[in-house]
């Protein structure tokens, strides 16, 4: 699956949620999901399981990676403000680095 968000990433979005599967698209607002890619499936059991609320909301954290993505990196680009805790600065710039850092698996 790692893969796959990845790939997706280098669109930037938009991305949607329908149930717990998230694809490269909005279409589905629209009632069609005309040439929207697979990004991810947050549904896991047995067929005759329905996806359960929790399944479903990760799938819409998923769908909105990319524009919180780009909301990180504006913040990244704003100056540090040097507020350090020990060793380690917290101020929203670096908070924003290390979250884009993990996002992206650097």
């Amino acid at each position: 699956m790692k893969r796959n968000i990845l790939a997706a990433l280098e669109s930037r979005g938009p991305w949607a949620a329908h149930g717990c599967t998230v694809y490269t698209s909005d279409d589905w607002q629209h009632g069609t999901n005309h040439g929207g890619k697979f990004v991810a499936s947050t549904y896991y059991g047995d067929s005759d399981d329905m996806p359960t609320e929790e399944q479903a909301a990760n799938a819409r954290l998923i769908a909105a990676a990319p524009e919180l993505l780009e909301f990180a990196e504006k913040v990244e680009r704003s100056a540090c403000l040097d507020q350090r805790v020990g060793d380690k600065c917290i101020c929203s710039a670096c908070e924003a680095r290390r979250l884009i850092a993990k996002a992206l698996g650097s």
